[in-house]
């Protein structure tokens, strides 16, 4: 992955169009220019987050597309756009990576750690969490949903959806 220059007129316009930072004022979408955050460009094909690494980054994607993977690249469980976020548990809980995440082709990605969390204003800190913590909680109602759909379809709902 690349390091990038991105300007801050342009970062808010990229900001504005993404679902995850709808929820924060145009101040608070300020914040990320003043706290030099690590904007990436990645290739199509390449790894952004490598199962079993140590690394515990948190990706936002600002655009392109990727797909995760698990079983060391075997399955494909997922395809994230952009708005999505990933790399949340190693985040959270400071814990080897789960899956790998691969660009499906050009694709530019916000990376911070804890450390770039703790420079921001506390607002935007419990924004970025409730946005993880919201994000995190419709995975596992999908999850659910799936699980329900495939082992007991006489009780799957879809509506619920």
């Amino acid at each position: 992955m690349k390091r990038i220059k991105i300007s801050d007129f342009k970062l808010l316009q990229i900001l504005n169009r993404v679902p995850f930072f709808k929820l924060f004022s145009p101040n608070e979408r300020a914040a990320f220019f003043a706290h030099s955050m690590n904007f990436l460009h990645c290739v199509e094909g390449e790894v952004i987050i490598q199962e079993g690494c140590e690394k515990n980054d948190f990706f936002i994607i600002l655009a392109g597309s990727a797909t995760v993977y698990i079983n060391d690249g075997q399955h494909a469980v997922a395809k994230v756009e952009a708005g999505y976020f990933i790399g949340e548990g190693a985040f959270i809980a400071s814990r080897p990576r789960t899956a790998s995440v691969v660009a499906d082709m050009e694709t530019f990605v916000i990376r911070m750690d804890q450390t770039d969390l703790m420079r921001f204003p506390a607002s935007v800190r419990e924004k970025l969490k409730d946005q993880i913590i919201n994000g995190m909680a419709m995975r596992i109602a999908d999850m659910n949903s799936k699980s329900i759909k495939e082992s007991a379809p006489e009780y799957y709902n879809p509506n619920e959806d």
